[in-house]
């Protein structure tokens, strides 16, 4: 997923998109790279990120997200406290946060 320099109306196509992309995808199918380098917060899009991401995350074997800067950063690091809060233990074993784009397909790729 490239949010990077996305304005507002292109990250709703691509949550759209990612939607319909996971629809009906194997359990732990799906390793996912998420770029926010940039990335414009704005509320309403993160609720839906966080919602489309928890509806498939069965699906989702591992992911990886470089580029948390800003609000954005705060955004994504905020969901990830609150899910480890909850005992979401998908958080822990699942995700995880890079500094580069190489460090997070390094890592995808032993996943």
């Amino acid at each position: 997923m490239d949010f990077s320099r996305a304005v507002p109306e292109e990250s709703l196509a691509l949550i759209a998109a990612f939607h319909q992309a996971m629809l009906g995808r194997a359990a732990d199918s799906v390793l996912l790279l998420t770029d926010v380098t940039e990335a414009v917060y704005e509320a309403s899009i993160a609720r839906q990120w966080k919602a489309a991401r928890m509806e498939h995350s069965r699906a989702i074997r591992a992911s990886a997200i470089f580029g948390l800067r800003g609000l954005v950063g705060a955004a994504v690091r905020g969901f990830i406290d609150a899910a480890r809060l909850l005992g979401l233990s998908f958080v822990d074993q699942r995700l995880r946060i890079f500094t580069s784009e190489a460090e997070a397909c390094d890592w995808l790729g032993q996943q």
